[in-house]
């Protein structure tokens, strides 16, 4: 609820960055769209999916389904936690997704796959 009502103060420009960090209970709200939306207004909602969408853009072939989970998994685990972009292995992911990207890229041009 605190998220909320922080969110609800400034909806258009946001608190400023880590304003969720500052209150003075020991956590901050579970939900990463929501930090972000109180941090950085209402278009804060879409920097993980612009984030996301980053990674997978061009995926082909065989990589496509993977994208897809991918996407599927990482926006479903931002509802609930606020320390995606925090997590080693979730950034490990991102690393690898992208990585898959240009794998998925070069295939392409080199017509490995159709």
């Amino acid at each position: 609820i605190a998220g909320w009502q922080l969110f609800a103060r400034s909806p258009l420009w946001g608190n400023g960055i880590a304003s969720t960090i500052d209150w003075n209970y020991t956590i901050s709200t579970h939900n990463i769209y929501l930090v972000f939306m109180a941090d950085h207004g209402f278009l804060g909602s879409l920097i993980m999916p612009l984030l996301v969408y980053a990674v997978t853009q061009s995926n082909k072939g065989e990589y496509r389904y993977i994208a897809l989970s991918f996407t599927v998994f990482i926006l479903l685990w931002g509802l609930f936690s606020h320390t995606i972009l925090e997590d080693r292995f979730i950034l490990l992911s991102f690393a690898l997704m992208a990585a898959l990207n240009v794998t998925s890229q070069q295939a392409q041009k080199y017509h490995l796959w159709q």
